[in-house]
């Protein structure tokens, strides 16, 4: 773990995934190398093994810190998909385990209006759509 940290602080995210995936080979439950795997992995912009990392670390972790990072990173790489209602899900879980997190209250929001906007505009498109007709 300590020497995957090095390489990620020196950016060196390939290096650093090497070594997160050697603490994971050990010890398949450590939820701190699952979360810095994820960190790797988003770095290196693999945002669905990312994601994945991140769903291990949540459902491995029994501490709220790490469980609520892990759904709010997850948060960020779906939203950097485009998967609005997933990255909402996302944070509504992190939003759970540290109601008081405003970044995350901020992200939620701002997806939520991304998504009522798209609903509207794809009711227009339906609206005018059948006019046409």
């Amino acid at each position: 773990m300590r020497k995957g940290n090095d390489l990620y602080k020196q950016k060196n995210y390939d290096g650093s995934q090497q070594e997160y995936d050697k603490a994971i080979t050990e010890n398949p439950k450590n939820n701190i190398a699952h979360y810095n795997m994820g960190n790797a992995q988003f770095k290196n912009n693999k945002l669905d093994e990312a994601i994945q990392s991140y769903e291990n670390a949540a459902s491995n972790s029994d501490t709220k810190p790490v469980k609520e990072k892990a759904f709010y990173n997850k948060g960020v790489a779906l939203s950097k998909q485009k998967k609005l209602q997933e990255s909402i899900d996302a944070w509504k879980e992190a939003l759970k385990l540290d109601p008081n997190d405003t970044e995350t209250r901020e992200n939620l929001q701002k997806a939520l209006l991304e998504l009522k906007k798209q609903q509207q505009q794809n009711d227009k498109d339906k609206k005018d759509k059948d006019k046409n007709k």
